[in-house]
């Protein structure tokens, strides 16, 4: 990482990288981790950027036309190899698969012409939320929910979906 980017304190990156599996699944804020990690905000930003340009990780926006009250900044970062969060959180593990999936899906459909297809999850202020959007030339086309105890779908996804247009609700189960 040293040679490959102008990153000098390579121990302040492994002790992002070490805190990151603990956070997967959830908005990560720059801000939490620049005081955790004692360092700037522009450092975390610079360092996260860094992961990302060396495929360790990858981020996913959230998903705001439409839908009132909703996060509009934080971003959710997933890695790219999933077997990086440990065994005993099962629940990050397998909606970190699951987001792997469904983005090599939308780069497979982008690239084989159909479509800009984009990944993103949705979380209103109240923090419901539907793990993954998928859409389609900046239009929803479907919802994803990642569950590891039940495959009912909940209210606030069907909710979200009729506001969208009905759109079809897929519950990953494991």
């Amino acid at each position: 990482m040293r040679d490959l980017t102008r990153i000098s304190d390579i121990d302040g990156v492994e002790s992002l990288v070490r805190i990151l599996p603990k956070r997967i699944g959830s908005i990560l804020s720059l801000n939490s981790l620049k005081q955790y990690l004692q360092v700037s905000h522009g450092t975390v930003k610079g360092w996260l950027a860094s992961l990302r340009k060396l495929y360790l990780l990858f981020s996913i926006p959230p998903w705001q036309p439409k839908i009132h009250k909703s996060i509009k900044k934080e971003h959710k970062y997933y890695f790219y190899n999933w077997f990086s969060i440990p065994t005993p959180d099962e629940g990050p593990r397998f909606e970190n698969m699951v987001v792997v999936g469904l983005k090599h899906l939308c780069n497979c459909l982008r690239e084989n012409g159909a479509g800009d297809h984009k990944l993103y999850f949705v979380r209103d202020l109240v923090k419901r939320e539907v793990d993954f959007l998928i859409a389609r030339d900046d239009k929803a086309v479907m919802l994803v929910e990642a569950k590891n105890e039940s495959l009912n779908i909940s209210g606030y996804t069907l909710n979200i979906a009729t506001k969208l247009g009905n759109l079809p609700c897929i519950s990953a189960w494991v």
